[in-house]
């Protein structure tokens, strides 16, 4: 229990509130719980849980990371305990121990133990709910009064589950369900009424759960699973490493081994386990596959300890001398490749809103005497506030998403008319359309500052000016030049092969330089590149819709884009304007340069 508090607590309020956590902060700016209620529950598609337990704690102790985090990252520190408990009474000390020490150092508890969602809470409840369900269950209890209190107490811990998420209510179903195949006739009324009472509990919510299952999953941004994802997710329970997974299993084995003599044994009860973890999954994946995705690691955290529990079933449950090395091997390894290997406390997990908040704050000041033109991929802008509040003074946005073709015009309208000298591109999602940075360069050819923090987030500062001359090397002469008109529709003009030369290090930039005047719609022509290795092989091949970069009836309209990142010698480029549509275009005057920039 002491490493398990100490390693959600540590750090708990230093990294940035995730987009799950800002959108559940941002829920919480009604007058009043029922308007929390209607407005900011009913439409999430989460229990009402995790936002109520929200809104009565921050209404006494405030709107800060610490305060929002608090609750959440106490009531996730007692699985551990939870999980030993219930494993001591089904398997033994010596099982119960090692699995209480896995929920305690693995990084995919701890991580959502550590932030104010449902998923610590959850996992804490799911455990609550199956100590006292085997409590009742395979303890000969001759207490009235103790049945009635246990049985209370298991009710209570359902109706917890019920409250927090939908895979944790699945999961205490199925465990519920189980248990009515161990039932004795001494314990069935009590049994019974636990599930009855649960259920009484959970009816004010039931018109709440009703209306969001008619609202579908995530789908909008989830993908369905690959018939691989339950190998994946099994990993991603072991720090996404195979070798912890492989060296794990090869020390219960040989315990089990040691101490049984190959005798393979798999009770009812192993079964069980094993069966608390796969049907939340296939359930999941079912209904991800064929109605609408849901399925994504999170979820499934509710049933993850029966996997380990599972595993760790197959050790002794007298915790010998060999146990207790084997214990201590083996948690150092976990703990070893959860915070020295795995660099937990120092990995990216979320968007990063904080520092990029700060970040813009920054350039605000640093700028004052120069206009500078704001632009983000986020789910809402509202998502800033919280930060902004933080740095004291509010960052005004030109536009807040860059995915589909009208968000692209949209953004081809904004930089067409702005007067700002820099533009600055703050990706929340990191999915924004692959074109977003090609329009802003084609613009803004100079970036003169990026970030990224891991693959999740990414921030840029444009430059209006063009990019300095003797910091490209444009290697074909003008060998691209056409000054006569084109009248056709053909699919390509233009095609021209260069020969890359060898540069010193590792990335490439490509930039085209290009003006082409048209008198016509050229909204289906794209300018191509494509990187060939010697035998001719495309390699890498990126084209830019010319649509989101020129307007019609274009003049010398002259423009920098940088192409793609290359890490490869001894190439060639092939570089033309391809008419996808095989439409009829009117163009004149194409001239087309290949600039190499060392990075």
């Amino acid at each position: 229990m002491v490493f398990a508090i100490f390693f959600r607590f540590y750090n708990y309020n230093e990294f940035s509130l995730s987009n799950d956590e800002l959108s559940a902060v941002i829920r919480l700016n009604f007058n009043s719980l029922s308007e929390v209620i209607d407005n900011g529950i009913r439409p999430d598609g989460h229990p009402a849980g995790a936002e109520i337990l929200l809104y009565f704690w921050t209404k006494y102790f405030g709107l800060t990371v610490s305060s929002i985090r608090f609750p959440f990252v106490l009531i996730s520190c007692f699985a551990p305990l939870f999980a030993f408990l219930f494993m001591k009474r089904l398997f033994g000390y010596s099982p119960a121990l090692f699995l209480a020490a896995a929920i305690a150092f693995l990084e995919f508890p701890i991580l959502y133990s550590q932030i104010a969602r449902p998923y610590g809470i959850g996992l804490t409840f799911v455990l609550m709910a199956t100590y006292f369900w085997a409590e009742l269950i395979f303890v000969n209890h001759n207490s009235k009064s103790k049945k009635i209190l246990l049985a209370f107490l298991l009710s209570v811990s359902w109706a917890l589950s019920l409250y927090t998420h939908y895979f944790a209510s699945l999961t205490v179903v199925i465990i519920g369900i189980t248990g009515l195949f161990y039932l004795n006739k001494s314990i069935i009324k009590y049994y019974l009424a636990s599930g009855i009472g649960s259920i009484i509990l959970f009816i004010p919510h039931l018109q709440i759960t009703m209306h969001q299952l008619s609202l579908g999953g995530v789908g909008q941004w989830l993908g369905a699973p690959d018939n691989l994802w339950i190998w994946h997710h099994i990993i991603y329970i072991f720090n996404n490493s195979i070798y912890l997974f492989a060296f794990l299993i090869a020390i219960i084995s040989a315990i089990y081994i040691l101490n049984f003599k190959i005798k393979f044994r798999f009770s009812s009860l192993q079964f069980v386990l094993l069966t608390w973890f796969l049907l939340p999954f296939l359930i999941g994946f079912l209904y991800s596959k064929f109605i609408n995705p849901v399925l994504q690691n999170s979820v499934l955290i509710f049933s993850m300890p029966f996997f380990l529990a599972f595993i760790f079933s197959f050790i002794p449950k007298n915790f010998s001398t060999s146990n207790s090395v084997v214990f201590i091997l083996l948690f150092t390894t976990i703990s070893a490749d959860t915070f020295l290997f795995e660099k937990y406390y120092q990995k990216q997990h979320f968007a990063e809103f904080k520092a990029i908040t700060e970040i813009l704050n920054d350039w605000q000041n640093k700028f004052k005497n120069q206009k500078i033109l704001n632009l983000a991929n986020v789910n809402t802008l509202e998502y800033f506030k919280f930060y902004e509040k933080s740095f004291g003074k509010e960052i005004n946005f030109s536009g807040s998403s860059y995915k589909s073709n009208a968000d692209l015009w949209k953004l081809k309208s904004i930089l067409d008319t702005t007067t700002a000298d820099y533009i600055s591109f703050s990706d929340l999602q990191n999915n924004s359309s692959s074109m977003t940075l090609s329009i802003i360069e084609s613009k803004f050819p100079d970036i003169i500052y990026e970030k990224h923090f891991a693959d999740i987030s990414s921030i840029y500062l444009f430059n209006r000016h063009s990019i300095k001359n003797d910091s490209i090397n444009f290697i074909n002469n003008n060998s691209l030049n056409i000054n006569e008109n084109i009248y056709s529709n053909d699919e390509y003009y233009c095609p021209s092969k260069i020969k890359l030369p060898k540069f010193s290090k590792k990335t490439l930039e490509i930039y085209c330089r290009y003006n082409f005047e048209s008198s016509a719609d050229t909204s289906a022509c794209h300018l191509v590149v494509d990187i060939q290795d010697v035998n001719g092989n495309s390699k890498l091949w990126q084209s830019l819709p010319l649509k989101y970069i020129s307007s019609k009836n274009i003049k010398n309209e002259a423009l920098f884009h940088k192409f793609i990142e290359m890490k490869m010698n001894h190439n060639w480029v092939k570089i033309y304007i391809w008419n996808s549509k095989k439409e009829f275009i009117k163009a004149q005057k194409i001239n087309i340069f290949i600039g190499l920039k060392d990075r």
